[in-house]
């Protein structure tokens, strides 16, 4: 009989404590985000209209909002990519920080002097400053930074990979404008392609895919199914694929300058027709060393000029020989 009331004593125990823990931990979580200031304000990443990213280096980087899409003003206006600019304002807006210092003579030992600070300013819709911030090094054992506002001495640790999302990795203080443009040159479904045409010089290549006839209790043509031909040759089937697969997803390095003068005269274009007849067609110019070694391309109608691999070209334009069948 007496080992009911110690039982009921001992549960009551066990809840007084879990009570305890959990009070003590809410005070002590309370207490932790008391110890953060708000570094940038929080608000919706559509009311910002304008970043502008400078580093210490020469250069500096400019996104600007239009409707839903942001441009890089500073990369000859071309589209930035939507998920590294939402990336980098899911990192921004409402930013935190634990204090560590108000003394100016220490900035420079967290990289936030003038000389190495990382400097991000946002504007509004208007054009009007919303916050203008000083990113100084990474935290040692931590994923963070260093952070103050600017004309303020008062420096903070903050969470996240905004240099990461600016571009800056290892001992490199300048953003990288590559890190928030859209380098997607080309992206095609290669089950809708139906033709290619290669142009080269005075060299003309049409290769057309034939479909396998469907079974007789079918209509639709299966797409995974075909060949492909060049006039009435039966061409390699995964040397002409690969041919398909260089073309359909470009990737490029880097933007070159469209005014500039790169050699497209069509001498070296291919063209990819799609079965709804759609078509889009790649042309590809001179050799280039600058910023890095590699041949201009542009695509369509489109006034950007990309920076692509060197050897992109080699793996699209062929020899007939090259894609005919392997004799043995």
């Amino acid at each position: 009989m007496k080992t009911r009331p110690l039982f009921i004593l001992g549960a009551i125990l066990v809840v007084l404590i879990a009570l305890k823990f959990w009070q003590r931990s809410d005070h002590e979580a309370q207490l932790a985000e008391s110890g953060l200031e708000t570094v940038f304000p929080a608000m919706a990443t559509g009311q910002i209209g304008r970043l502008v990213i400078d580093g210490p280096g020469e250069g500096q980087i400019e996104l600007t909002r239009s409707g839903d899409q942001w441009r890089v003003d500073s990369s000859y206006g071309h589209p930035a990519a939507a998920d590294k600019v939402d990336r980098l304002l899911g990192e921004l807006v409402g930013l935190k920080g634990e204090f560590r210092s108000d003394k100016a003579a220490v900035l420079a030992d967290y990289k936030l002097d003038d000389a190495s600070a990382v400097q991000l300013t946002a504007y509004d819709l208007s054009g009007a400053e919303l916050g203008h911030l000083l990113l100084g090094d990474r935290l040692k054992g931590a994923a963070g930074f260093f952070v103050r506002k600017a004309g303020e001495d008062r420096t903070y640790a903050a969470s996240g990979n905004l240099l990461g999302d600016l571009g800056i990795y290892g001992d490199t203080r300048d953003p990288a404008a590559r890190s928030f443009v859209d380098l997607k040159a080309v992206v095609l479904d290669r089950a809708q392609v139906d033709k290619l045409t290669l142009v080269e010089g005075a060299t003309e290549l049409e290769l057309v895919k034939v479909f396998d006839a469907p079974p007789a209790d079918t209509v639709a043509v299966d797409r995974s199914k075909y060949s492909w031909t060049l006039g009435k040759t039966t061409l390699d089937k995964a040397k002409a694929d690969a041919v398909l697969g260089a073309l359909v997803n470009i990737y490029a390095r880097d933007l070159l300058d469209p005014a500039v003068d790169y050699g497209f005269g069509g001498a070296r274009r291919a063209q990819v027709t799609l079965a709804d007849g759609s078509q889009t067609t790649i042309e590809f110019g001179e050799s280039v060393t600058e910023p890095e070694a590699g041949v201009a391309m542009r695509v369509g109608g489109d006034s950007s000029v990309y920076l692509v691999y060197d050897k992109l070209p080699d793996r699209i334009f062929k020899a007939k020989a090259d894609l005919l069948p392997d004799k043995g």
